[in-house]
Parts: structure tokens; sequence; C-alpha cells
């Protein structure tokens, strides 16, 4: 079996895998928060997109398939959903978030990685990795700034929870979307990423004891500066310096 072939069928066990992970994403998604079901398929979802993402990131990096889009989807949708896993140990005061310490300084890491070695290689910014790295980047750096305040690190849990895991959901939808075109145009670019980015909102509003005014305008804010983000993609359609963001693994 030669390397084509063999990157043939990582190809399709990634397609296969990305389906698992968002039927079971979305049985997470409707069903009542704790019961069996919800952490089962949720479970489900974790792992299966997990192993596809590992295998998108071999596969976008690989000579004839290289594909800044996968790669840049595969890094957010990985750092989202390890973190939205994790934020369910938050509530035990004994989980160390040393390692979640970690996980934030890779991805600024790797998030720069993505802003500078285009600019190196080919003297130019490429607006898909380069986009995905610096909105990543705030993200791990608010993240990371964070861990300073442990105690309402630990309050707040859920919300962070159902942020992370739910935004590791969008991104898979919204490439999803985008390499299938199942939409008019650039409506598979930022349709996934409005209904899903209030979503997010919703759930973290029901969940958020405080609902004060100062918390609905900080919401409201997140909210904002979350659809922002998930809907980079928008900008990415239109002045893309690259087809192979619109290309599902690059040319082959």
């Amino acid at each position: 079996m030669n390397m084509a072939e063999i990157l043939e069928k990582l190809i399709l066990v990634h397609a296969g895998l990305v389906g698992v992970a968002l039927v079971s994403g979305l049985m997470a998604i409707v069903t009542k928060k704790g019961s069996n079901t919800h952490i089962n398929s949720g479970r489900l979802f974790y792992y299966t997109l997990g192993i596809s993402i590992v295998f998108s990131l071999f596969v976008a990096i690989m000579p004839g398939h290289y594909n800044p889009f996968l790669f840049s989807v595969g890094i957010f949708s990985g750092y989202f959903i390890i973190i939205g896993k994790r934020a369910i140990n938050y509530k035990n005061r004994l989980f160390p978030l040393a390692t979640d310490r970690y996980i934030h300084l890779m991805m600024i890491v790797t998030c720069v990685a993505m802003i500078i070695i285009p600019v190196l290689i080919s003297r130019s910014f490429h607006i898909v990795a380069g986009t995905f790295g610096i909105v990543g980047l705030l993200f791990a750096i608010k993240n990371l700034w964070s861990l300073k305040d442990q105690d309402q690190i630990r309050k707040d849990w859920l919300k962070i929870h159902i942020g992370h895991i739910s935004g590791g959901y969008i991104s898979a939808v919204t490439a999803f979307f985008v390499v299938n075109g199942f939409l008019p145009g650039t409506f598979n670019w930022f349709l996934p990423g409005i209904i899903g980015t209030f979503f997010i909102f919703y759930s973290i509003r029901k969940v958020d004891k405080t609902k004060n005014s100062k918390s609905i305008i900080l919401q409201t804010a997140k909210v904002i500066i979350t659809a922002l983000f998930f809907n980079i993609g928008f900008m990415n359609s239109i002045f893309c310096q690259s087809d192979a963001s619109q290309i599902p693994y690059g040319k082959e």
C-alpha cells in the first residue's frame, strides 16, 4: 500500500468519524444535561471528533494535500473540546489546573506559528491560517489570564464547559458545511456560527446565577466577540488568498 492509498483511507476514516461526532454532538445538545444519554453521547462526540482531528492534521500537512483551512479548523476544534472536557473537572477543588496552563501556552505557541510561518515561507500573510491564528491567540491568552482567579474558574465550570464544547461543535459543523457546500455561497461560512453563537448565549444564560445588568452586558459582549470569531470565514470566503480553504483536502 503506497502513501496515496494510505492517505485516501485516512480521509475516509476522518470523514466517517466526523459524521459520528456531528450526530452524537447533536444528541448531547438536545438531551437533558447530566442525563446518561447526554453524558454518553458527549463522550462519543469528544473522542470521535478528537481522533478525526488527529487524522485531519496529519493529512493537512502532507505534500499534495496541504490545506491551511483544514489544519486551522482542526487546531481550533481540538483546543475547544479539550478545554470543554477538562472544565467538567474544574468544580473539583483538588483538580490541578497546571495542565490547563500548559495547554493554553501550547495553543499560544501554535497560533503564533500559524501566523508567522506562512510569512517566513511565502513572504505574505495567509488569510486563513493567519486569521484563525490571531483570533485563537486572543482566546488562549484570555483563558490563560483567567487562571489567575482559580476560585472564579471553579465557579464557572459549567459555563466554560458549555461555551468551549459548543465552540468545538460549531467549528466542526462550519467546516462540514463549507467542505460539502450544503448552503448557497457564503451562508456555509456564517450561518452555523450565527445559530451556534446564540445557542451558546442562551445556554449560558440558563445557568448564569447572577443575571444582573453587568452580567447581561458582559455576556452580550462575549456573544458579539464569539460571533465575530466563528464568522471569520465570511471574510475568508471573500478575500481568501488560496483556494485551499475551499477544498476539503487540498489539491489532489
